[in-house]
């Protein structure tokens, strides 16, 4: 495209330069939907194996021997 106008004039030589920069701007434009398409997708479904389900918070039984970084503290417990 640059050698379509004539590079003895200013203007077409400004008017080359915002065609290479628009050029690279769709390319940056294309690269990034391109990487974004796969967000716009849903998850594939998938069934949680029984050994890795979370359990609910206010089980005692389950968190009562758990380490202190895995157990959560319940409101009676954070008071004291």
């Amino acid at each position: 495209m640059s050698g379509d106008l004539k590079a003895d004039n200013p203007f077409a030589d400004r008017l080359n330069e915002a065609i290479d920069r628009l050029h690279k701007d769709v390319q940056r434009v294309e690269i990034w939907a391109g990487a974004l398409t796969g967000y716009a997708r849903p998850p594939a479904q998938y069934e949680v194996d029984e050994r890795h389900k979370l359990t609910p918070a206010n089980d005692t039984e389950s968190t009562a021997n758990a380490g202190p970084m895995t157990r959560s503290m319940n409101r009676s417990e954070a008071a004291e």
